[in-house]
């Protein structure tokens, strides 16, 4: 598991509150992300799980498109929800009411919504009703990957408080393993 957000939050410590905006509009969080998924692609040798809420255009090239630059082949699905279901897994999350973490969620809610929609974002992957698990099964399909059966249902378990309208990222080779090699994988997010 590879969580941007540890990295915005380490980056929001090191600012005074008045220039805390969005961490993903400072070019380091994007820069730093990219690189510690770079190394995490090329260095480890099993699934790398990426949840991250990322709806802006030129921010998902900055990342995504820079990770295909550099060879590793990867596929992006936008896990979708209505508003009532991302807000009861937000609260699921065990986040306290007032803290800034979960309100900037709650407050992008709606547009984060409309913009994974957004063909740019592709593939969709409606998660209403349906577990972790059933969500995480299907993606390597859509990938043109044999069933990652052991594999995803550890990404599932590990996941399990992600809230999946946020998206989650991962890439793994059709034998469970993460791999630089050009062979299918599974990438969501």
């Amino acid at each position: 598991m590879s969580d941007p957000e540890h990295l915005g939050f380490a980056l929001h410590r090191m600012l005074p509150p008045a220039l805390r905006g969005d961490f993903q509009d400072l070019a380091a969080w994007r820069r730093g992300v990219r690189e510690m998924l770079d190394l995490a692609l090329r260095s480890h040798d099993g699934p790398v799980i990426v949840p991250m809420t990322l709806v802006e255009a030129g921010y998902f090239t900055d990342i995504v498109g820079r990770l295909r630059d550099d060879g590793h082949e990867v596929h992006h699905f936008a896990l979708l929800a209505e508003p009532t279901t991302v807000l009861r897994r937000l609260n699921g999350r065990g986040l306290r009411p007032g803290l800034k973490h979960g309100s900037w969620a709650v407050a992008r809610l709606d547009d984060c919504l409309t913009r994974l929609g957004d063909a740019a974002f592709a593939t969709h992957i409606a998660t209403d009703d349906r577990t972790v698990a059933q969500v995480a099964e299907p993606s390597p399909a859509r990938s043109g990957c044999r069933s990652l059966r052991t594999p995803m249902a550890r990404c599932a378990r590990d996941c399990a408080g992600t809230p999946p309208a946020f998206g989650t990222s991962g890439r793994i080779d059709d034998r469970g393993r993460c791999r630089r090699s050009k062979r299918p994988n599974y990438h969501a997010g």
